[in-house]
């Protein structure tokens, strides 16, 4: 079993934003965030939070995520493993605080490891 959390505050001590790079758009929306990665049961699980703004930016951002996921189901719609991730995706948002839950089955994913990382 294993678990790994990363967390940023992307703002100064002053409060003032830290400067994203152009690519990090959609992060200069956000006041904060967390990726929780973990192992329960037999799946892998991950946890991602962004701690918004404002509201009307939750709301957009939320928007955004499942948008994402429906486009990546419809995309390509044979492929099993990215069906399992789309399927289990959750998106939910309450007090400015935007979370996306996503699992896969935890030998699938070792599998899929192994496949792309060269044991040496």
């Amino acid at each position: 079993s294993f678990f790994l959390l990363a967390a940023a505050d992307t703002r100064t001590a002053g409060g003032s934003a830290v400067p994203l790079p152009a690519q990090a758009k959609i992060f200069q929306k956000a006041d904060g965030g967390r990726i929780v990665i973990g192992e329960k049961d037999d799946k892998l699980f991950i946890n991602a939070a962004l701690r918004c703004k404002d509201a009307e930016t939750l709301t957009q951002l939320q928007q955004v995520v499942q948008g994402l996921i429906a486009l990546a189901a419809l995309s390509n719609p044979d492929d099993k493993d990215l069906a399992a991730l789309t399927s289990s995706a959750a998106v939910s948002a309450a007090s400015e605080l935007l979370s996306i839950n996503l699992s896969f089955p935890l030998d699938r994913a070792i599998q899929k490891a192994r496949e792309e990382i060269p044991v040496k």
